[in-house]
C-alpha cells in the first residue's frame, strides 16, 4: 500500500496487472484485490492485460481476473487492454455489463485483421463505443502501422467520426478524469 501511495505521489496515474508477466494465478486473485483496493482508494484506474495466447493461456487467465475484480470495483475505471484478444466477446460482455469497464484496442486489432475476430471486434466496439480506447502496443506494433490499421478498420466498419474521436481522445479523458 505504501509503495503504491509513493508511486501515486511520484506521478504514476494507474495500476496495471499482467497475469502472464506477473504469473498471477487464480490462487493470487485475493492478493490482487487487496492491491486493487488501494488503487481504488487513490482514485487510480486499473489496467488489466487481457491478451490471450501461449501455452499459459489457461494457467494465467486474464479475463477471469478481470471478472473477479469488476464484481467488487465499481468506482474507478477498469481498462481491458487488448480487448481480450480472441476472447473479445467475453471482454465485451464485461464492458457492456459494468459501467466502469473499458476496452482497449492495442495489438489485438492489427493481429486479428482478416479473421472472424475482426467482425467480433467491430460488433463489440459498436455496442460500447463510448467505452473503447485506441492503443498501439508500441514498440511491439509499429506506431504508423497500428494507426493506419485502426483508421482503415474504422472506415471499413463504418464507425462515425464521433466514435473515432472517442476512441482516440475523449474516451481516454473519461478514464483519467480530464
Amino acid at each position: 500500500a505504501q509503495r503504491l501511495e509513493s508511486l501515486k505521489k511520484a506521478g504514476i496515474d494507474a495500476v496495471k496487472f499482467h497475469c502472464y508477466f506477473q504469473k498471477i494465478e487464480e490462487t493470487d486473485f485475493q492478493k490482487v484485490m487487496e492491491l486493487a483496493n488501494v488503487a481504488v482508494d487513490l482514485h487510480m484506474p486499473i489496467f488489466i492485460d487481457t491478451s490471450y495466447g501461449s501455452s499459459d493461456m489457461y494457467r494465467y487467465d486474464n479475463l477471469r481476473l478481470a471478472a473477479f475484480l469488476v464484481e467488487k470495483i465499481t468506482t474507478v475505471p477498469i481498462v481491458l487492454l487488448h480487448s481480450g484478444g480472441s476472447r473479445i466477446l467475453e471482454a465485451f460482455l464485461l464492458a457492456d455489463a459494468c459501467p466502469n469497464v473499458f476496452l482497449e484496442t492495442s495489438f489485438s486489432l492489427p493481429y486479428y485483421i482478416g479473421s472472424s475476430v475482426e467482425q467480433d471486434m467491430a460488433f463489440a466496439y459498436k455496442k460500447v463505443s463510448e467505452k473503447v480506447i485506441y492503443g498501439s502496443d508500441f514498440p511491439y506494433v509499429n506506431m504508423t502501422t497500428s494507426l493506419e490499421t485502426f483508421l482503415k478498420f474504422s472506415q471499413d466498419w463504418k464507425f462515425t467520426e464521433a466514435q473515432i474521436e472517442g476512441f482516440l481522445s475523449s474516451n481516454v479523458r473519461k478514464i483519467f478524469n480530464v
